[in-house]
């Protein structure tokens, strides 16, 4: 089973649209899903309240993993607040980091410290390789 770690746009955009595709692939439990309290505190904040409830009861289908601060690989580029992101999906030993933060744009597709960076939209092509 693959571990899949999920940026704050994306646990936004599944609380935001209970029926969409990001959170029927989370609760699917077709991958390990993940994420750091640093993300989930981003999409926490940026949330409407209105959708509080929902991403509740979506962090009960993620494991929560601990923050990490690492530089990236020699050459990544990524503004220092998406640093935490991709060190703590690479330390957690994620196989894909789901993201669409343009400033990943560059990385789509690319592994980059042992991690895959896919955009959600790829996500449920990316489950069936499994």
């Amino acid at each position: 089973m693959k571990t899949v770690f999920l940026d704050a746009n994306v646990l936004w955009s599944a609380a935001a649209n209970p029926s969409g595709m990001p959170w029927s692939l989370i609760t699917s439990g077709k991958a390990d899903f993940i994420t750091p309290h640093y993300a989930l505190a981003e999409a926490r904040r940026n949330l409407p309240s209105v959708h509080l409830a929902d991403l509740r009861q979506l962090v009960g289908r993620l494991r929560l993993v601990s923050d990490a601060f690492a530089p990236p690989p020699a050459g990544v580029r990524v503004p220092a607040k998406d640093i935490p992101i991709l060190a703590t999906a690479a330390l957690a030993g994620a196989e894909l980091l789901v993201t669409g933060d343009e400033h990943f744009g560059q990385y789509f597709g690319r592994t980059v410290g042992g991690v895959t960076i896919i955009l959600p939209r790829m996500l449920a092509q990316a489950l069936r390789t499994e």
